[in-house]
């Protein structure tokens, strides 16, 4: 709103806690949305998205921002829907590599609003842009059959009547695909996590290697296969040299999500 039409800030947000004062009942932010599109228009809405890298801190979007692959954003968001947003659910679907398919839906009798439906869509095209696809686009579906191309060369484009879109319904691809640098800087080395001791130097190495992978994206949920894939190894080896020190994959889960707990609370 400060870019689009900064007079319709009546109040200040200097100050505020954007953790221990983020929640507001639904029906503000509704109305906020609404308030948003009737002013600044779905643009607006649209782009919201485009900021998500400059939001100061916090975790969910901090790890939605950590996830190596669209693949692993999607499942985050997935769960992080069931546990923060019971009324609401969208529906993801990898068609391909390179693209999928989005749907919002309503868990209660209460569909998504079109203000809702965009600043999800944008959202998401933020989030995936932010891991890093590159020469992204988005078609949205169009009552008027067919589908209409919203966003391409990091712009948004829309209808002269945006009226027309069925915000409920678009598909997003992408070009290509590589981890930003942004991500993990290398200054930014993950907490070490305590593991039973073990006499053999080259397994001592593996679990650190292990956890130290795995702390990067503590909100990841890991596959055994993924894991040995990124440690060059196949998983009978890899499930053989953690029995190896004691340990069975689930454990070493929770022994990084434990440490990662810790952390927060300190």
């Amino acid at each position: 709103m400060q870019k689009h039409n900064p007079g319709l800030l009546s109040v200040s947000t200097d100050g505020i806690d954007a953790l221990r004062q983020a929640q507001a009942p639904a029906g503000a932010k509704r109305d906020m949305l609404q308030m948003v599109a009737r002013e600044c228009g779905p643009k607006a809405l649209l782009s919201i998205g485009q900021e998500i890298n400059q939001v100061t801190y916090d975790p969910v979007w901090r790890s939605a921002l950590c996830s190596e692959t669209p693949a692993v954003l999607f499942d985050k968001w997935r769960r992080f829907e069931v546990f923060a947003h019971s009324s609401n659910r969208m529906e993801i679907d990898l068609v391909t590599e390179n693209s999928a398919r989005f749907r919002r839906r309503a868990t209660s009798d209460t569909a998504p609003t079109t203000p809702e439906n965009l600043l999800i869509c944008g959202l998401i095209i933020g989030l995936l842009e932010g891991i890093g696809c590159r020469n992204l686009w988005c078609d949205m579906a169009s009552q008027l059959g067919g589908s209409v191309r919203i966003r391409q060369q990091c712009a948004f484009c829309l209808p002269e009547d945006p009226r027309e879109l069925l915000t409920s319904s678009w598909t997003i691809g992408w070009q290509a695909h590589s981890i930003s640098q942004a991500i993990n800087p290398p200054e930014n080395s993950p907490p070490q996590v305590d593991l039973p001791p073990v006499e053999d130097l080259s397994l001592a190495i593996l679990l650190e290697t292990i956890t130290d992978l795995m702390m990067l994206d503590i909100a990841r949920q890991w596959k055994t296969y993924e894991l040995a894939s990124a440690l060059g190894l196949s998983t009978r080896t890899l499930q053989r040299r953690l029995a190896q020190a004691g340990l069975s994959f689930s454990q070493l889960v929770r022994l990084c999500c434990t440490n990662r707990l810790m952390g927060f609370t300190v």
